[in-house]
């Protein structure tokens, strides 16, 4: 006769970063032809939001970590003066682009955060993810009764 325990839940087990970053080269891709569209002068809004999810993710990502990346966060600092500097500049000029400093922080934030998710498990990666996709829709929802207010 079989036993009646409880029945346990098993989920699948997340691969490390590195592999998952090996076997779908999207991720790196796609961040680093954003930083070259800036770097290039051919950016637009899809790359910005790119360079802000990539830095939003890390920043989170480190803070949850159990041993937190040196660095890190004053990678995410840099980055995130260089982000909302073009931000501004596109906001009075219409265009994005980038000085010189700006162009190094994000080549900077690019480098930071392929080596990062190598070193990291695929299950941060997911609730780091997760966990950034709530905490912009509080935040949407926290703007949108001030409107209403």
């Amino acid at each position: 006769m079989r036993k009646r325990g409880a029945h346990i839940k098993h989920t699948a087990a997340q691969p490390p970063g590195i592999v998952c970053i090996s076997l779908d080269q999207r991720y790196e891709t796609r961040l680093r032809m954003s930083v070259s569209a800036f770097r290039a002068g051919i950016a637009g809004k899809d790359h910005f939001l790119d360079l802000c999810d990539t830095h939003d993710l890390l920043a989170l990502a480190n803070s949850m970590a159990m041993r937190p990346v040196p660095g890190v966060p004053e990678v995410c600092k840099a980055a995130e003066i260089a982000i909302l500097n073009i931000h501004d500049r596109e906001l009075q000029t219409g265009k994005w682009g980038v000085t010189g400093d700006e162009s190094a922080a994000l080549v900077l934030l690019a480098d930071t955060a392929i080596s990062f998710w190598s070193a990291q498990s695929g299950e941060l990666f997911r609730v780091a993810y997760q966990r950034m996709v709530q905490m912009r829709r509080d935040e949407r929802a926290r703007q949108m009764r001030e409107v209403a207010a």
